[in-house]
């Protein structure tokens, strides 16, 4: 099971908290990873079309890299006008093999309007803590 202990870093519209995310992040998510595909079409693998929308499917999602050893989505949260609210996300894993143990892959999303103002960089900041 992987986890990761929550951190707060200052950006420049304010605080940004880095967390695991948990199974009620599931729409938030799909709406961030809709919205960055939306706005940019060339550097992803995936398309806006391609991405299953279900709900339940994505809970589920979020749950086996919960619970996997070597796999974690962190999000990354802000406080906005109407509450905290996910400004981007991470999905990443370790080497399977111990000698790999030390090398990450995965990806990072950030909506549009908050690149260059913390909130990649809180998640980048953070895969080193948690890999």
């Amino acid at each position: 099971m992987s986890t990761f202990a929550r951190r707060e870093l200052s950006s420049e519209r304010g605080i940004v908290a880095v967390r695991s995310a948990v199974e009620d992040d599931a729409p938030r998510i799909l709406e961030v990873m809709l919205t960055v595909l939306r706005a940019e079409r060339c550097f992803h693998t995936i398309q806006a079309d391609e991405v299953d929308r279900d709900e339940a499917k994505q809970r589920a999602r979020i749950r086996a890299f919960a619970e996997a050893p070597r796999r974690i989505i962190l999000v990354a949260e802000a406080e906005e006008a109407a509450g905290p609210s996910i400004v981007g996300f991470a999905e990443l894993e370790n080497g399977f093999r111990r000698r790999m143990a030390h090398k990450v892959s995965g990806f990072v999303s950030v909506l549009p309007e908050w690149r260059g103002l913390g909130g990649g960089r809180g998640l980048a900041l953070s895969i080193p803590n948690w890999g």
